[in-house]
């Protein structure tokens, strides 16, 4: 191996007043700039250059994703199978207008919301490969509570390991990876500023320290995990409690003092399977869910109900009007073709997922691996709404009504990451 180095970048995607906001089933339009919004990225050149890339933005798709990949080969020689993004899932952020701003637009695709985003990452890549400098490693893991709960419950588990990855740079300064499973939707539907919400000041609280040059969040297994039975009130003064939780225990890990390693493995895997597509209702069935639903939407809020049950109602008016949406636009689609990626440095496993894993399946996989250090990183490479466990869908929901694959799928996804995992720890397990 020659000698490893790292180096990093962090560049404002924030975009201009007027933008359609993503996140909510409504149309909102930025106001103004509460907080910027940032790409960040981290590049570590071993025998082969990787590049692990954060957003401040909801998702972006797998049009993004081939674009980023195909510009950064061209330019810097990085392989796409060493490209690795993720979003922070802000549902203050922007989405790109190429049809409307509706539910299968709601990421950052290929518009001129994406073309600013890709010239800024591109930008940050060739920051990051011109301030490398050697390092070592240091890791640290916990648990987290106070943040989220199972939104569909706050009696269900939820999954509240906390864990960091630190490259410690030899001249002083830090390039911190963070992984944690909570939606950032402090912020709700009626917010009309730009922010990345309790991530973005978590990144304040690191980044504000002399040593720390680019902190990273990478969000977990969510799709059932958020802020709505914790937050007291959809505030930035909450932003900044539920985010100072976040950002004080990464500073407390950090400062724990874990004796730094040299990097002696880094290397990236992937695997695909086609994934199929949930059984739909008719237009006309569609259209009556939606319609009972705003019925039950319109008689909750009458009643005054507890604000993180009247958010359950609104929920599931918000899922009828996304499932009428997939009736419409999905079309005879019987399957989708589904990429898991992983990257493994030294001991310490990122498992990236393009979509929104609900609980029990983050924690079926990491089950499965008791003895290492596994971060399961959503919203990864692109996203394919949220992925519910098996038992989930017999509930309903709205994340089971706006979730694209049909019951069991989850758990094949699962079955596929575990043997990408075995096959990168040498056992002979291929999915």
């Amino acid at each position: 191996m020659v000698t490893p180095a790292a180096g990093y970048a962090k560049a404002t995607i924030t975009p201009p007043l007027g933008t359609l906001l993503s996140g909510y089933a409504c149309a909102r339009r930025a106001e103004s700039i509460h907080d910027n919004l940032f790409a960040r990225a981290a590049v570590i050149k071993a025998d082969e250059t990787f590049i692990i890339v954060q957003l401040d933005l909801l998702m972006v798709s797998d049009k993004f994703i081939a674009s980023l990949c195909g510009r950064l080969e061209k330019k810097y020689s990085i392989k796409s199978k060493n490209v690795f993004v993720s979003c922070i899932h802000t549902h203050s952020g922007p989405m790109d207008e190429t049809d409307g701003g509706g539910y299968f637009d709601m990421s950052v695709s290929d518009g001129p919301i994406a073309d600013g985003v890709l010239k800024q990452i591109i930008w940050c890549a060739g920051k990051a490969l011109s301030n490398m400098c050697g390092f070592s490693i240091s890791t640290q893991k916990s648990h987290l509570r106070g943040i989220g709960l199972n939104r569909r419950d706050p009696s269900y588990p939820i999954d509240d390991s906390f864990s960091i990855l630190s490259l410690d740079r030899t001249d002083g300064k830090k390039i911190v990876m963070y992984n944690y499973a909570c939606h950032p939707t402090i912020m709700d539907a009626g917010n009309r500023s730009v922010t990345a919400d309790y991530p973005g000041q978590a990144a304040n609280i690191l980044e504000s320290q002399d040593n720390i040059a680019c902190a990273l969040f990478l969000n977990g297994a969510c799709g059932d995990v958020s802020t709505r039975f914790t937050r007291k009130e959809a505030s930035f003064s909450e932003v900044r409690r539920i985010g100072s939780i976040l950002g004080g225990e990464a500073l407390k890990l950090l400062n724990l003092g874990d004796s730094p390693a040299p990097l002696t493995d880094i290397k990236a895997s992937s695997a695909a399977l086609d994934v199929k597509v949930k059984e739909l209702p008719s237009l006309e069935k569609a259209k009556s869910e939606l319609s009972k639903a705003l019925e039950a939407k319109v008689k909750a809020e009458k009643a005054h109900i507890e604000k993180g049950c009247l958010r359950l109602v609104q929920s599931a008016y918000e899922g009828a009007l996304m499932n009428l949406e997939i009736v419409k636009n999905i079309g005879s689609k019987k399957s989708i073709h589904f990429q898991i990626k992983a990257l493994k440095i030294n001991s310490v496993f990122f498992v990236y997922i393009p979509g929104e894993l609900f609980t029990p399946l983050a924690l079926k996989l990491k089950g499965n691996f008791p003895d290492i250090n596994l971060s399961i990183v959503c919203y990864g490479n692109g996203n394919y709404s949220y992925i519910p466990d098996k038992k989930s869908y017999g509930e309903g929901g709205y994340e089971t009504m706006t979730a694209l694959f049909a019951p069991g799928e989850g758990e094949r996804i699962i079955d596929a990451a575990s043997s990408l995992v075995k096959s990168m720890l040498g056992e002979p397990d291929k999915y």
